[in-house]
């Protein structure tokens, strides 16, 4: 064999060689492949997504939001509410701005709200999803449970000029609306009484099922149709200017890094126990009349999906929430992936853990005027601690606070990735009128031995009165006394918040006749004798007009319905807001007079009211007790005149 053949044949078998090699090289790459059903222990592993946004269907938003009331008591943040909600759906989610309506303030007109609704319902196919979003007044009607939104140019008195929560569900719920998926959310007084359908069936996070099998659960779901609603209250319940319901909505939504979502998992998870924990407000969910088929889910896309190879020592991207940096040795796709090509990986920081919040409470969550509270917390994780109100404090500590309203403190721990958590603890300051004593007097400051002196006294807003030495009195009257050596009589008066004032009169012995006092009326204050020139009004004239069981609401009430006759005795000016005077919690424009219904017998306060606007407010009055708790038998009022410190009281009148 010569030179040239050998070297041929040996060209031929390393070409066979070569083969060989990648054939070996597929086998063992082909080995060391981790099967799809073991757990993810070595090697590299795809997540993210391959979600398609286009084939959710378009999406849709009316977003109302009304401060400037012609009539009703003005807001300061329902409007700044509803735009958030919009910019969180237009920035963050599949919400083209070209299909978010915005009805904000005079725009937000009984005529209009209506006139958008029905435009949106009857133009929607069947692979549209819609939003809407409410931020106002709400009120509900007594007699027959049913809840109203207030339009701007909604009146007092008329509910033919508000938006009956019965017309909204049978709009939503009517079967010729195309829509596919329609969520209302109402962050209005009485919200809860639109959410009385069937509740909804409850949805598993990522965190708890695992984000693939989340996401292919929401597929599914978002395919079918569903009308659901979210109000920020219950029936029953108030809401407040400034509700937390609208931020941790839009909280949730930022924080949100999935690229899919659904608003029932995020109610659940960051809306409801938030809520609660402050005890604010209590938040509920609820379909509108499903009919068969109709258990979807109103999911959220998106604007930007993120795919990549994730290296097996990173965290658990299912394990975080917020918005964090992708986990070490993630490498985005590109068009590099579809020929078979690999990008190199990135080098990133990385990931730090979430802040958590281990501890965050208050000694006592209801406090009296001028007492204070202590705040006690521990984080882990946290790099800076925020308090509102308080600024920067440690990682872990305490600190007196001294509110002198109902305070939410808001706790916030952050680390340097811009990662953080939050808190809030809710302090309630119970606002009691200072105790007042109008007037102590005696007919003499001078007595022979064995000489009688007749003390009288009149108090208003004293819980006790006592005259020191005499013991416990009565918080207005007149007692004879024949002291014995000179003595110091003490008067003191006491609020239920525990706050005192006192005045001392002393009666000395002497060997002449007493010198009367030329004018009792001398020693009252000015302002008190004005204030008695004109107490001219009637005390309210109480009358019951029955009870009804309320069913569906916290396992069932006894709602009584009241009445007080003599409503048009009283002047307009005693229901103005009354800034200047102590707040309803968080309501700075409480009415100049309150009204509180008590128990006969035992005096225990069963309601009240500090927002009525007009006197005939006091024609349909109401209130609720459970039906497991005792019911009164007999009830009075007192209205009080928070101007002049008067106070009227009713008639006792029998409840059934």
């Amino acid at each position: 064999m010569n030179f040239e053949s050998i070297c041929s044949r040996c060209q031929h078998c390393g070409r066979r060689m070569q083969w060989l090699l990648v054939f070996v090289a597929a086998i063992f790459v082909f080995a060391c492949q981790k099967p799809p059903d073991q757990p993810n222990t070595r090697g590299v592993e795809q997540v993210g997504s391959t979600v398609n946004p286009g084939s959710f269907g378009k999406y849709y938003a009316l977003i109302i939001g009304v401060n400037d009331y012609k009539i009703w008591p003005k807001l300061k943040y329902a409007r700044r509410d509803a735009e958030n909600i919009g910019k969180v759906l237009t920035n963050q989610y599949t919400f083209d701005a070209d299909n978010v309506t915005y009805l904000l303030d005079g725009d937000a007109t009984l005529e209009k709200i209506m006139r958008e609704v029905r435009r949106k319902l009857e133009s929607l196919s069947e692979n549209d999803n819609l939003l809407i979003y409410y931020a106002g007044h709400g009120q509900l009607d007594p007699l027959t449970e049913t809840g109203y939104w207030i339009p701007v140019d909604g009146k007092l008195d008329v509910d033919s000029t508000w938006i009956m929560f019965t017309t909204l569900q049978t709009l939503l719920g009517a079967a010729n609306v195309k829509a596919k998926n329609i969520i209302l959310l109402t962050d209005s007084c009485y919200g809860g009484a639109i959410a009385r359908g069937a509740p909804s069936p409850g949805n598993k996070s990522p965190e708890e099922a695992g984000y693939s099998q989340y996401e292919q659960h929401l597929k599914g779901l978002a395919q079918k149709r569903s009308r659901q609603v979210i109000a920020s209250g219950g029936a029953d319940v108030t809401v407040p200017d400034r509700s937390d319901f609208a931020q941790l909505i839009v909280d949730a939504l930022t924080d949100n890094h999935y690229p899919l979502t659904d608003m029932e998992m995020l109610f659940f998870k960051d809306v409801y126990p938030k809520l609660r924990f402050s005890g604010q407000q209590d938040p509920v969910i609820a379909r509108i009349a499903p009919r068969p088929g109709e258990d979807g889910q109103f999911v959220f896309v998106k604007r930007t999906v993120m795919t990549g190879v994730a290296d097996a020592s990173a965290p658990d991207p299912t394990t975080h929430r917020g918005q964090e940096p992708a986990p070490n040795g993630i490498s985005l796709s590109t068009n590099n992936t579809d020929k078979g090509i690999s990008p190199p990986p990135t080098t990133q920081t990385p990931a730090m853990p979430r802040p958590v919040i281990e501890m965050y409470q208050a000694s006592n969550n209801a406090i009296n005027q001028d007492d204070s509270a202590t705040l006690s917390w521990r984080t882990k994780n946290a790099t800076a601690v925020e308090i509102t109100g308080l600024g920067n404090v440690a990682l872990s500590g305490k600190a007196s606070v001294s509110p002198t309203a109902s305070t939410t403190y808001v706790l916030t721990a952050s680390n340097p990735q811009g990662q953080h958590t939050t808190a809030e603890v809710v302090i309630n300051v119970r606002i009691s009128a200072a105790p007042m004593i109008d007037e102590f007097s005696a007919t003499t400051t001078t007595v022979r031995p064995g000489e009688a002196v007749t003390l009288t006294w009149q108090t208003h807003n004293a819980a006790r009165v006592e005259i020191i030495p005499l013991g416990i009195a009565a918080s207005s009257g007149s007692q004879a006394v024949e002291p014995q050596t000179a003595t110091t009589y003490t008067l003191i008066a006491t609020n239920d918040a525990g706050r005192q004032v006192k005045q001392s009169i002393t009666i000395n012995l002497g060997s002449e006749a007493a010198q009367p006092i030329p004018s009792r009326a001398l020693l009252i204050r000015p302002e008190v004798l004005k204030h008695v020139a004109l107490a001219q009004l009637p005390n309210p004239v109480l009358v019951a007009r029955g009870n009804r069981v309320v069913m569906g609401v916290a396992g069932g009430m006894i709602r009584y319905s009241l009445e007080i006759s003599n409503w048009n005795a009283y002047p307009a000016d005693f229901f103005k807001p009354a800034p200047n005077l102590a707040p309803c919690g968080t309501n700075t424009n409480a009415a100049r007079s309150w009204l509180d219904i008590y128990e006969a017998g035992t005096n225990r306060r069963l309601y009240g009211f500090c927002a009525l606007s007009e006197p005939k407010a006091l024609s349909s009055l109401s209130f609720a007790v459970a039906s497991t708790a005792n019911p009164p038998k007999q009830i009075y009022v007192i209205l009080t005149d928070r101007g002049s410190n008067q106070q009227y009281q009713s008639n006792v009148v029998a409840v059934k």
